[in-house]
């Protein structure tokens, strides 16, 4: 199952008053045609009547036209008979089924379904609107809603509230005529408003084609249940749904063809009349140039967009085909007022136009933050997806990662959260404290490693006030933080002491320690994050400390492995130790990577796949360095390159038996 739950153009300029109508006069419909009772005990106490006394004349004509699939079950019966009783008493008895099955079908008749809904074999012109408005069941209602409520707000939005109106209600006749050319005998009444939906969903098509939609999953595949979400632009799902809608109904028109008069019991190609007509209307919309030339300035005039001369003057010069002149205007006003939101996105829209949208870029990262900062969360992300997707290169200052980190951690988006909030660790300086604060408290509540790293690094942040140092402090060593008596100020930090200008010395007071144990060696290690790979040395991001230079003859041995813990995405681990392994000395150096806090394609930008990029780095350490790879010591270039564990510490156990082993056998 796959269904769609939001989109990129989801905020509107104003609200959408047509289409909030139309749903909401859909419920109140539902509601009251809901209470009408549909005859159902009426007709079991006439069938049963006529069940019991089998000699009985049942008034066919007037019970198949109440209800057509009913034509086998009363031949049946009919064909029974039964012994009769009395001329009198027979009269009696069938005056009395008459009754009851007059009483039925009157109820039956009255029903709002069968008053207003549209029956193909005889309908009035009142039905070709009244059926929009009627649905069977709570679950026909909601789904329509739902869908026209994802596509009806932005096209009444740029079509404005008469234009759209006029569309919708010529959608839902255009389905109904498209279905009752297909099947003009059927009897079935058709009600709901999925073929003006349909509509909708076209006109969307056309008119957003770019637009990226979002897509919740759920799958049951050898009695495993995957869910998740997922972005696709319009273009490639929305025809997608309309070749669904094809099968099915090809596959309802063979239904009908095996019970004549009949459609199937769901009206097909009502949705597809319905998509086709809303795609065409878009087309001629966008032909005519209505949006530009009659509908947009009188929706601006309404809510006073026309106030602001640049982008009138800016918007008269893309009229002209002058995209470079109304990208200076615009430019201008944005350098003396930074704050207008409205002349940022039309530089967007310019940038776009001429095809150069990486130039608009940082104006766009502006108005994304200024949007977070004023709370507006939902609308930074729609704009942020829109940049990504048309520039998905282009860098971003820390503090609007770590602000749109925040925005999506809010919304259960972790992964790229967290992707962004990687993006921080090496520039925490650059942040203000107190978003260094967040962020690492955010972080922490979905991924513990990450947190300690921009912890790590925040602590050498310049203007970190004590109470704020000591927070961060005890995130990175585990234990709770208490904040100090006014007059018991915190302690100052450990001094940082350091062997060489290459070489950082890794002290217990002052790492971040794994501080696993193995047969006579315990491991202590230091987050690191690769800047760049020369011939002979890897320089390295200290965590916390700053960059250095570890040359390739430093290596005495090197550790991989790929973690898989459960509910969590796979990622490697790259240990480069420093210390020749001796039991007697009993501890190990060494600088952790993990591709959760760096992406290897960094260091080697031709490599597209960030697995190769990773296995390719491995390789050449190993190659300049000559240091033994554990644990398995498999080879990097082999079908399984690594050992998989099922948590950091497991493979560390797994790493420390097999160097003590190496080590005893030497």
């Amino acid at each position: 199952m796959i269904l769609p739950i939001s989109h990129e153009r989801a905020t509107l300029l104003r609200w959408p008053v047509v289409s909030l109508t139309i749903m909401v006069l859909c419920v109140v419909v539902h509601l009251l045609s809901s209470t009408a009772s549909d005859g159902t005990e009426l007709f079991r106490d006439a069938f049963q009547y006529y069940m019991d006394h089998p000699y009985l004349e049942l008034d066919s004509d007037e019970v198949l036209d109440a209800v057509p699939e009913l034509s086998a079950f009363v031949d049946l019966f009919d064909a029974m008979g039964g012994e009769e009783p009395d001329p009198e008493v027979v009269a009696e008895e069938q005056a009395i089924l008459d009754a009851k099955v007059r009483a039925w079908v009157e109820t039956l008749d009255s029903h709002p379904v069968r008053r207003w809904g549209l029956t193909p074999a005889d309908f009035g012109l009142h039905q070709l609107f009244s059926h929009m408005f009627l649905h069977i069941g709570w679950f026909h209602l909601l789904g329509n809603l739902f869908i026209f409520y994802l596509g009806a707000g932005p096209i009444e939005d740029v079509w404005g509230r008469p234009l759209f109106a006029v569309f919708f209600l010529s959608a839902g006749i255009f389905a109904a005529l498209f279905f009752v050319a297909a099947y003009p005998h059927s009897t079935l009444p058709m009600v709901g408003a999925s073929g003006a939906v349909s509509g909708v969903v076209g006109a969307f098509l056309v008119r957003f084609w770019k637009v990226k939609i979002r897509f919740f999953y759920f799958l049951w595949f050898f009695l495993r249940i995957y869910t998740g979400t997922f972005q696709a632009a319009a273009w490639i799902m929305l025809p997608l749904w309309l070749a669904n809608e094809l099968y099915w109904a090809y596959v309802s028109h063979y239904i009908s063809q095996a019970m004549p008069g009949e459609s199937g019991g769901v009206a097909y190609l009502a949705h597809v009349g319905g998509f086709m007509f809303g795609a065409l209307f878009a087309l001629g919309v966008k032909a005519l140039d209505l949006e530009k030339r009659w509908v947009a300035p009188k929706i601006h005039s309404k809510i006073g967009l026309e106030e602001n001369p640049v982008l009138e003057q800016a918007a008269e010069e893309r009229k002209l085909g002058n995209h470079e002149g109304a990208w200076r205007i615009l430019e201008e006003e944005l350098s003396r007022n930074g704050g207008n939101r409205d002349a940022a996105l039309a530089l967007w829209d310019v940038a776009l136009e001429l095809e150069q949208p990486a130039k608009a870029a940082p104006r766009m990262m502006n108005l994304i933050q200024q949007e977070l900062r004023a709370g507006e969360a939902d609308l930074a992300i729609q704009h942020w997806d829109e940049l990504k997707g048309w520039v998905s290169e282009a860098p971003v200052p820390p503090r609007l990662c770590a602000l749109m980190g925040l925005a999506l951690l809010d919304r259960e988006e972790e992964k790229e959260a967290c992707a962004l909030l990687r993006e921080v660790v090496p520039r925490t300086a650059e942040l203000p404290p107190m978003l260094l604060l967040r962020v690492v408290r955010s972080a922490a509540t979905s991924d513990g490693e990450l947190a300690r790293c921009l912890a790590t690094a925040g602590l050498s942040h310049p203007e970190l006030g004590p109470q704020t140092k000591a927070e961060i402090e005890s995130l990175v060593t585990g234990q709770a933080h208490v904040a100090p008596a006014a007059d018991n100020p915190p302690p100052a930090p450990p001094e940082v002491r350091k062997e060489s200008k290459e070489l950082i010395a890794l002290t217990s007071e002052e790492e971040s320690v794994n501080d696993t144990p193995g047969p006579d060696l315990s491991l202590q290690s230091v987050i690191t994050i690769p800047v760049s790979m020369e011939e002979d040395s890897l320089t390295l991001h200290l965590v916390g400390r700053g960059p250095m230079i570890l040359k390739d003859e430093r290596m005495e041995a090197v550790g991989a492995a790929e973690i898989c813990e459960p509910g969590q995405e796979p990622y490697f681990v790259l240990d480069l130790f420093v210390d020749k392994p001796d039991p007697k000395v009993g501890r190990l150096r060494a600088f952790r990577c993990s591709t959760r806090t760096f992406d290897p394609r960094h260091l080697l930008p031709s490599e597209t796949d960030p697995n190769r990029a990773f296995l390719t780095i491995v390789g050449r350490i190993l190659a300049g360095s000559g240091a033994p790879l554990y644990p398995e010591d498999l080879h990097p270039f082999q079908a399984q390159p690594f050992a998989t564990y099922a948590s950091v510490e497991e493979y560390e156990s797994a790493l420390l038996a097999q160097i003590a082993l190496a080590a005893g056998g030497s």
